[in-house]
């Protein structure tokens, strides 16, 4: 085998290695890629989420919360709120919150922020 056989043989390996690792990424556990290989989970199933729903409804649907907080209101009501948090590059990349709010048990509303991310310019002077 000579030399330049063996380098043809190395470098397809190579590149089908890294073909693979390209396609079996978790875009999901990358968030700010998610949008680019296919509809972002949490994007696609929030559009479910409706009042009247229980927790055990919410997180069957979307998974478990990156975050969870509960407080009681001034009617003595237990108020849990579920947190998702996406992201999507579009020029820039854009965070989204989902805050699922359940009262007694039931989903009472669904609000979401959005946040740009911005990263802070470098300038390279040379002196």
């Amino acid at each position: 085998m000579s030399a330049q056989t063996n380098f043809k043989s190395v470098s397809f390996r190579l590149t089908f290695v890294l073909f693979l690792c390209f396609f079996t990424v978790d875009t999901h556990a990358i968030p700010a890629l998610s949008g680019l290989f296919g509809p972002d989970p949490v994007k696609t199933k929030i559009e479910q989420v409706l009042p009247g729903m229980t927790k055990y409804d919410v997180k069957n649907l979307l998974g478990a919360p990156y975050k969870y907080s509960f407080y009681t209101n001034e009617k003595q009501e237990m108020v849990e709120e579920l947190f998702y948090k996406t992201s999507y590059i579009l020029g820039y990349t854009f965070h989204i919150t989902y805050r699922v709010v359940i009262v007694n048990s039931y989903v009472t509303a669904l609000l979401q922020e959005e946040k740009m991310y911005q990263t802070p310019n470098v300038v390279v002077e040379n002196k």
